[in-house]
Protein backbone atom coordinates (compact mmCIF):
# COMPACT_ATOMS: atom_id res chain seq x y z
CA UNK A 1 0.00 0.00 0.00
CA UNK A 2 2.82 2.35 0.98
CA UNK A 3 4.53 1.60 -2.37
CA UNK A 4 1.43 2.48 -4.36
CA UNK A 5 1.03 5.75 -2.41
CA UNK A 6 4.63 6.66 -3.14
CA UNK A 7 4.12 5.93 -6.83
CA UNK A 8 0.99 8.10 -6.89
CA UNK A 9 2.82 10.96 -5.20
CA UNK A 10 5.73 10.68 -7.66
CA UNK A 11 3.25 10.78 -10.56
CA UNK A 12 1.61 13.89 -9.11
CA UNK A 13 4.98 15.51 -8.57
CA UNK A 14 6.01 14.77 -12.16
CA UNK A 15 2.72 16.20 -13.45
CA UNK A 16 3.20 19.26 -11.27
CA UNK A 17 6.72 19.76 -12.63
CA UNK A 18 5.40 19.61 -16.19
CA UNK A 19 2.64 22.05 -15.25
CA UNK A 20 5.14 24.45 -13.72
CA UNK A 21 7.23 24.35 -16.89
CA UNK A 22 4.13 24.97 -18.98
CA UNK A 23 3.04 27.81 -16.73
CA UNK A 24 6.47 29.44 -16.92
CA UNK A 25 6.10 29.60 -20.68
CA UNK A 26 2.50 30.76 -20.26
CA UNK A 27 3.71 33.63 -18.08
CA UNK A 28 5.59 35.13 -21.02
CA UNK A 29 2.52 34.78 -23.24
CA UNK A 30 0.29 36.31 -20.56
CA UNK A 31 2.54 39.35 -20.10
CA UNK A 32 2.92 39.78 -23.86
CA UNK A 33 -0.87 39.72 -24.17
CA UNK A 34 -1.24 42.47 -21.59
CA UNK A 35 -2.32 40.19 -18.69
CA UNK A 36 -2.57 41.57 -15.18
CA UNK A 37 0.49 41.49 -12.89
CA UNK A 38 -1.57 40.83 -9.76
CA UNK A 39 -4.64 38.78 -8.97
CA UNK A 40 -7.08 39.20 -6.07
CA UNK A 41 -8.97 36.25 -4.63
CA UNK A 42 -12.59 36.94 -5.58
CA UNK A 43 -15.21 37.64 -2.87
CA UNK A 44 -17.35 34.82 -4.26
CA UNK A 45 -14.76 32.08 -3.61
CA UNK A 46 -16.40 29.09 -1.86
CA UNK A 47 -16.16 29.57 1.91
CA UNK A 48 -14.39 32.88 1.31
CA UNK A 49 -11.06 31.15 0.55
CA UNK A 50 -9.15 29.82 -2.47
CA UNK A 51 -6.91 26.78 -2.37
CA UNK A 52 -3.39 27.18 -3.80
CA UNK A 53 -2.59 23.73 -5.19
CA UNK A 54 0.56 21.89 -6.23
CA UNK A 55 -0.66 21.60 -9.83
CA UNK A 56 -3.44 22.81 -12.17
CA UNK A 57 -6.32 20.61 -11.00
CA UNK A 58 -8.31 19.56 -7.97
CA UNK A 59 -6.46 16.22 -7.98
CA UNK A 60 -3.34 18.06 -6.79
CA UNK A 61 -2.98 18.57 -3.04
CA UNK A 62 -3.49 22.07 -1.57
CA UNK A 63 -0.41 23.92 -0.40
CA UNK A 64 -2.29 26.62 1.51
CA UNK A 65 -5.63 28.43 1.70
CA UNK A 66 -5.83 32.17 1.03
CA UNK A 67 -8.83 34.32 2.03
CA UNK A 68 -10.89 36.48 -0.32
CA UNK A 69 -9.22 39.82 -0.99
CA UNK A 70 -5.66 38.41 -0.84
CA UNK A 71 -3.35 39.68 -3.58
CA UNK A 72 -1.29 37.12 -5.49
CA UNK A 73 1.38 37.52 -8.16
CA UNK A 74 0.31 36.35 -11.64
CA UNK A 75 2.84 33.85 -13.01
CA UNK A 76 0.76 32.83 -16.03
CA UNK A 77 -2.44 30.88 -16.77
CA UNK A 78 -3.00 27.66 -18.63
CA UNK A 79 -5.84 25.37 -19.65
CA UNK A 80 -6.27 22.46 -17.24
CA UNK A 81 -8.28 19.31 -17.82
CA UNK A 82 -11.64 20.97 -17.04
CA UNK A 83 -10.94 24.68 -16.55
CA UNK A 84 -8.29 27.41 -16.66
CA UNK A 85 -5.73 27.50 -13.82
CA UNK A 86 -3.32 30.29 -12.97
CA UNK A 87 0.11 29.88 -11.42
CA UNK A 88 0.45 32.39 -8.59
CA UNK A 89 2.97 33.44 -5.97
CA UNK A 90 2.30 34.81 -2.50
CA UNK A 91 3.38 38.37 -1.64
CA UNK A 92 3.76 38.02 2.12
CA UNK A 93 5.07 35.46 4.60
CA UNK A 94 6.99 32.46 3.33
CA UNK A 95 7.02 32.53 -0.49
CA UNK A 96 4.73 29.89 -1.96
CA UNK A 97 4.01 29.21 -5.62
CA UNK A 98 1.13 27.09 -6.84
CA UNK A 99 -2.07 27.03 -8.88
CA UNK A 100 -5.50 28.59 -8.30
CA UNK A 101 -8.61 28.10 -10.47
CA UNK A 102 -9.01 31.19 -12.67
CA UNK A 103 -12.71 31.51 -11.76
CA UNK A 104 -11.66 32.35 -8.18
CA UNK A 105 -9.48 35.30 -9.24
CA UNK A 106 -10.14 38.86 -10.38
CA UNK A 107 -7.71 41.49 -11.60
CA UNK A 108 -6.16 43.70 -8.97
CA UNK A 109 -7.09 47.36 -9.51
CA UNK A 110 -9.22 48.37 -12.45
CA UNK A 111 -7.05 46.62 -15.01
CA UNK A 112 -7.82 47.41 -18.61
CA UNK A 113 -9.39 45.49 -21.44
CA UNK A 114 -7.45 44.90 -24.64
CA UNK A 115 -7.05 47.64 -27.24
CA UNK A 116 -8.36 50.40 -25.00
CA UNK A 117 -11.75 48.84 -24.39
CA UNK A 118 -13.85 49.94 -21.35
CA UNK A 119 -13.42 48.79 -17.76
CA UNK A 120 -15.09 46.90 -14.95
CA UNK A 121 -18.22 47.63 -12.97
CA UNK A 122 -19.65 50.05 -15.51
CA UNK A 123 -16.47 52.13 -15.95
CA UNK A 124 -15.04 52.85 -19.39
CA UNK A 125 -16.94 54.21 -22.38
CA UNK A 126 -20.72 54.25 -22.46
CA UNK A 127 -20.80 52.62 -25.88
CA UNK A 128 -18.75 50.15 -27.94
CA UNK A 129 -18.71 49.44 -31.66
CA UNK A 130 -18.05 45.94 -33.04
CA UNK A 131 -14.76 45.95 -34.97
CA UNK A 132 -11.88 43.70 -36.02
CA UNK A 133 -13.99 40.75 -37.20
CA UNK A 134 -12.92 38.64 -40.14
CA UNK A 135 -14.81 39.37 -43.37
CA UNK A 136 -18.35 37.99 -43.15
CA UNK A 137 -18.06 37.08 -39.45
CA UNK A 138 -20.40 38.20 -36.66
CA UNK A 139 -19.67 38.63 -32.94
CA UNK A 140 -21.55 36.21 -30.68
CA UNK A 141 -23.47 37.58 -27.71
CA UNK A 142 -23.60 34.92 -24.99
CA UNK A 143 -25.45 34.31 -21.72
CA UNK A 144 -22.22 34.06 -19.70
CA UNK A 145 -18.59 35.25 -20.18
CA UNK A 146 -17.39 31.97 -21.66
CA UNK A 147 -17.24 30.60 -25.23
CA UNK A 148 -19.25 27.56 -24.13
CA UNK A 149 -22.29 29.63 -23.05
CA UNK A 150 -25.49 29.74 -25.11
CA UNK A 151 -25.57 32.30 -27.94
CA UNK A 152 -28.30 34.95 -27.56
CA UNK A 153 -27.59 36.87 -30.76
CA UNK A 154 -24.80 37.72 -33.18
CA UNK A 155 -23.61 41.25 -33.91
CA UNK A 156 -22.38 42.49 -37.30
CA UNK A 157 -19.29 44.65 -37.70
CA UNK A 158 -20.11 48.30 -37.06
CA UNK A 159 -23.04 47.72 -34.67
CA UNK A 160 -23.06 49.97 -31.60
CA UNK A 161 -23.85 48.49 -28.18
CA UNK A 162 -24.15 49.88 -24.66
CA UNK A 163 -21.33 49.01 -22.22
CA UNK A 164 -22.61 47.34 -19.02
CA UNK A 165 -19.13 46.50 -17.66
CA UNK A 166 -16.19 44.20 -18.45
CA UNK A 167 -14.33 41.47 -16.59
CA UNK A 168 -11.72 38.75 -17.01
CA UNK A 169 -13.02 35.18 -17.31
CA UNK A 170 -11.03 32.07 -18.18
CA UNK A 171 -8.02 34.14 -19.17
CA UNK A 172 -9.99 36.31 -21.62
CA UNK A 173 -11.61 39.73 -21.41
CA UNK A 174 -15.42 39.82 -21.76
CA UNK A 175 -17.82 42.76 -21.77
CA UNK A 176 -21.49 42.70 -20.92
CA UNK A 177 -23.29 44.79 -23.53
CA UNK A 178 -26.84 45.69 -24.55
CA UNK A 179 -28.10 45.97 -28.11
CA UNK A 180 -29.62 49.27 -29.21
CA UNK A 181 -31.89 47.84 -31.94
CA UNK A 182 -35.03 47.87 -29.81
CA UNK A 183 -34.70 44.24 -28.71
CA UNK A 184 -32.93 45.27 -25.45
CA UNK A 185 -31.02 41.95 -25.56
CA UNK A 186 -27.95 42.00 -23.31
CA UNK A 187 -25.20 39.45 -22.89
CA UNK A 188 -21.46 38.88 -22.97
CA UNK A 189 -19.14 39.50 -25.93
CA UNK A 190 -15.39 39.13 -26.38
CA UNK A 191 -13.73 42.49 -25.66
CA UNK A 192 -11.19 41.70 -28.37
CA UNK A 193 -13.77 42.79 -30.96
CA UNK A 194 -15.06 45.91 -29.19
CA UNK A 195 -13.82 49.48 -29.58
CA UNK A 196 -14.86 52.68 -27.83
CA UNK A 197 -17.62 54.51 -29.73
CA UNK A 198 -19.68 57.67 -29.53
CA UNK A 199 -23.33 57.54 -28.50
CA UNK A 200 -25.65 56.68 -31.41
CA UNK A 201 -28.17 59.24 -32.64
CA UNK A 202 -31.31 59.35 -30.52
CA UNK A 203 -33.74 56.69 -31.86
CA UNK A 204 -36.70 58.07 -33.78
CA UNK A 205 -38.94 56.89 -36.58
CA UNK A 206 -37.54 57.70 -40.00
CA UNK A 207 -38.51 60.76 -41.99
CA UNK A 208 -40.46 62.81 -39.44
CA UNK A 209 -42.54 59.97 -37.99
CA UNK A 210 -44.46 61.49 -35.07
CA UNK A 211 -46.48 60.69 -31.99
CA UNK A 212 -50.21 60.31 -31.52
CA UNK A 213 -51.00 60.03 -35.20
CA UNK A 214 -48.55 62.68 -36.44
CA UNK A 215 -46.13 61.94 -39.28
CA UNK A 216 -46.91 60.41 -42.64
CA UNK A 217 -50.13 58.55 -43.32
CA UNK A 218 -48.26 55.46 -44.50
CA UNK A 219 -44.98 53.70 -43.79
CA UNK A 220 -43.08 51.28 -46.02
CA UNK A 221 -41.00 48.47 -44.51
CA UNK A 222 -37.28 48.91 -45.27
CA UNK A 223 -33.81 48.18 -43.89
CA UNK A 224 -34.38 44.56 -42.84
CA UNK A 225 -31.52 42.04 -43.14
CA UNK A 226 -31.82 39.85 -46.25
CA UNK A 227 -34.54 37.23 -45.84
CA UNK A 228 -35.97 38.73 -42.64
CA UNK A 229 -39.54 39.89 -41.99
CA UNK A 230 -40.72 42.57 -39.55
CA UNK A 231 -42.74 41.32 -36.58
CA UNK A 232 -46.07 42.98 -35.72
CA UNK A 233 -46.50 42.74 -31.94
CA UNK A 234 -49.42 43.13 -29.59
CA UNK A 235 -47.63 45.83 -27.55
CA UNK A 236 -44.61 48.13 -28.02
CA UNK A 237 -42.12 45.59 -26.65
CA UNK A 238 -39.81 42.98 -28.15
CA UNK A 239 -41.27 40.46 -25.69
CA UNK A 240 -44.88 41.04 -26.73
CA UNK A 241 -46.83 38.40 -28.67
CA UNK A 242 -46.27 38.35 -32.45
CA UNK A 243 -49.51 38.96 -34.36
CA UNK A 244 -48.07 38.72 -37.85
CA UNK A 245 -45.11 39.68 -40.02
CA UNK A 246 -44.41 42.20 -42.79
CA UNK A 247 -42.23 41.73 -45.85
CA UNK A 248 -39.69 44.32 -47.09
CA UNK A 249 -41.44 46.91 -49.26
CA UNK A 250 -44.86 46.30 -47.72
CA UNK A 251 -46.93 49.43 -47.02
CA UNK A 252 -48.75 49.95 -43.70
CA UNK A 253 -50.94 52.69 -42.26
CA UNK A 254 -49.36 54.90 -39.54
CA UNK A 255 -51.44 55.02 -36.34
CA UNK A 256 -48.83 56.89 -34.25
CA UNK A 257 -45.40 56.24 -32.73
CA UNK A 258 -43.91 56.36 -29.25
CA UNK A 259 -40.66 55.61 -27.43
CA UNK A 260 -40.47 52.60 -25.11
CA UNK A 261 -37.13 52.49 -23.30
CA UNK A 262 -34.41 53.05 -25.88
CA UNK A 263 -36.53 51.85 -28.79
CA UNK A 264 -39.02 53.62 -31.06
CA UNK A 265 -42.26 51.74 -31.81
CA UNK A 266 -45.01 52.61 -34.26
CA UNK A 267 -48.58 51.37 -34.17
CA UNK A 268 -49.63 50.34 -37.67
CA UNK A 269 -52.39 48.66 -39.59
CA UNK A 270 -51.58 46.33 -42.44
CA UNK A 271 -52.91 47.10 -45.92
CA UNK A 272 -52.57 43.70 -47.60
CA UNK A 273 -53.30 40.18 -46.49
CA UNK A 274 -54.81 39.72 -43.02
CA UNK A 275 -56.18 42.90 -41.43
CA UNK A 276 -53.76 43.29 -38.48
CA UNK A 277 -53.23 46.25 -36.15
CA UNK A 278 -50.20 46.19 -33.87
CA UNK A 279 -46.75 47.58 -33.05
CA UNK A 280 -43.52 47.39 -35.06
CA UNK A 281 -39.98 48.68 -34.56
CA UNK A 282 -39.72 52.21 -36.00
CA UNK A 283 -36.16 51.62 -37.22
CA UNK A 284 -37.49 49.50 -40.10
CA UNK A 285 -40.05 52.02 -41.33
CA UNK A 286 -39.65 54.75 -43.95
CA UNK A 287 -42.22 57.29 -45.11
CA UNK A 288 -44.28 55.84 -47.96
CA UNK A 289 -47.10 56.69 -50.32
CA UNK A 290 -50.63 55.38 -49.98
CA UNK A 291 -51.01 51.97 -51.61
CA UNK A 292 -53.31 51.77 -54.61
CA UNK A 293 -56.91 51.26 -53.45
CA UNK A 294 -55.98 50.64 -49.82
CA UNK A 295 -59.71 50.78 -48.92
CA UNK A 296 -62.99 49.80 -50.61
CA UNK A 297 -63.28 51.83 -53.81
CA UNK A 298 -65.25 54.97 -54.55
CA UNK A 299 -68.23 55.17 -52.33
CA UNK A 300 -68.44 51.58 -51.06
CA UNK A 301 -71.37 52.40 -48.78
CA UNK A 302 -73.68 51.31 -46.05
CA UNK A 303 -77.15 49.80 -46.29
CA UNK A 304 -76.97 48.97 -49.96
CA UNK A 305 -75.14 52.09 -51.19
CA UNK A 306 -72.11 51.82 -53.48
CA UNK A 307 -71.63 49.78 -56.65
CA UNK A 308 -73.86 46.90 -57.62
CA UNK A 309 -70.97 44.45 -57.74
CA UNK A 310 -67.52 43.98 -56.21
CA UNK A 311 -64.42 42.28 -57.64
CA UNK A 312 -62.01 40.46 -55.33
CA UNK A 313 -58.58 42.17 -55.50
CA UNK A 314 -55.35 42.36 -53.47
CA UNK A 315 -55.16 38.81 -52.13
CA UNK A 316 -51.68 37.38 -51.49
CA UNK A 317 -50.66 34.82 -54.14
CA UNK A 318 -52.56 31.57 -53.64
CA UNK A 319 -54.93 32.96 -50.98
CA UNK A 320 -58.74 32.93 -51.08
CA UNK A 321 -61.16 35.42 -49.49
CA UNK A 322 -63.41 33.95 -46.83
CA UNK A 323 -67.15 34.68 -46.91
CA UNK A 324 -68.46 34.41 -43.35
CA UNK A 325 -71.83 33.99 -41.69
CA UNK A 326 -71.46 37.31 -39.80
CA UNK A 327 -69.20 40.39 -40.03
CA UNK A 328 -66.46 38.99 -37.80
CA UNK A 329 -63.43 36.75 -38.15
CA UNK A 330 -65.23 34.54 -35.62
CA UNK A 331 -68.08 33.96 -38.07
CA UNK A 332 -68.32 30.58 -39.77
CA UNK A 333 -66.94 30.31 -43.32
CA UNK A 334 -69.79 29.72 -45.78
CA UNK A 335 -67.79 30.16 -49.01
CA UNK A 336 -64.42 31.28 -50.37
CA UNK A 337 -63.65 33.61 -53.27
CA UNK A 338 -60.68 33.67 -55.66
CA UNK A 339 -58.80 36.69 -57.00
CA UNK A 340 -60.89 38.41 -59.71
CA UNK A 341 -64.18 36.76 -58.75
CA UNK A 342 -67.29 39.02 -58.88
CA UNK A 343 -69.96 39.18 -56.17
CA UNK A 344 -73.14 41.22 -55.63
CA UNK A 345 -72.92 44.12 -53.13
CA UNK A 346 -75.62 43.92 -50.43
CA UNK A 347 -74.20 46.74 -48.28
CA UNK A 348 -71.19 47.38 -46.02
CA UNK A 349 -70.67 48.30 -42.38
CA UNK A 350 -67.90 48.99 -39.90
CA UNK A 351 -67.22 46.47 -37.11
CA UNK A 352 -64.45 47.68 -34.79
CA UNK A 353 -61.37 48.39 -36.88
CA UNK A 354 -62.57 46.30 -39.84
CA UNK A 355 -64.90 47.14 -42.73
CA UNK A 356 -67.17 44.27 -43.83
CA UNK A 357 -69.41 43.95 -46.87
CA UNK A 358 -72.37 41.63 -47.23
CA UNK A 359 -72.15 39.91 -50.58
CA UNK A 360 -73.90 37.26 -52.67
CA UNK A 361 -71.79 34.88 -54.73
CA UNK A 362 -72.57 33.65 -58.22
CA UNK A 363 -73.59 30.38 -56.59
CA UNK A 364 -76.21 32.20 -54.51
CA UNK A 365 -74.40 32.03 -51.14
CA UNK A 366 -74.86 35.15 -48.98
CA UNK A 367 -72.36 36.21 -46.33
CA UNK A 368 -69.80 38.77 -45.19
CA UNK A 369 -66.32 39.48 -46.65
CA UNK A 370 -63.52 41.85 -45.61
CA UNK A 371 -64.02 45.07 -47.61
CA UNK A 372 -60.27 45.67 -47.98
CA UNK A 373 -60.16 42.93 -50.62
CA UNK A 374 -63.13 44.24 -52.62
CA UNK A 375 -62.94 46.73 -55.49
CA UNK A 376 -65.68 48.26 -57.58
CA UNK A 377 -66.32 46.02 -60.55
Amino acid sequence: MRGRSAQAFRALAAAAAMALAGAAAAQDRAVAAGGTELWVVAPGAPGGVAEVRLGPGVMFPPLLSVPAGTRLRNLGCMQGLLEVWCRVGTLSGSPVEGFVARRLLTEAGSGRPPAGVGGDGGTGPDFFVVAGLAAGDRLNLRTQPTPSARILASLPAGERVRNLGCEMAEGARWCRVQRLDGSAINGWASAHFLREAAAPPAPRPPADGGDAGAGPDFWVVAGLPPGDRLNIRAAPSASARVLGTLAPGETVRNLGCESAGTARWCRIRSTVGADITGWVSGRYLREGAAPPQARPPAGGGDAGAGPDTWVVRGLPPGDRLNVRSRPSTQGGIVATLTEGERVMNLGCEQQGATRWCRVRTIGGVTGWAAARFLREG
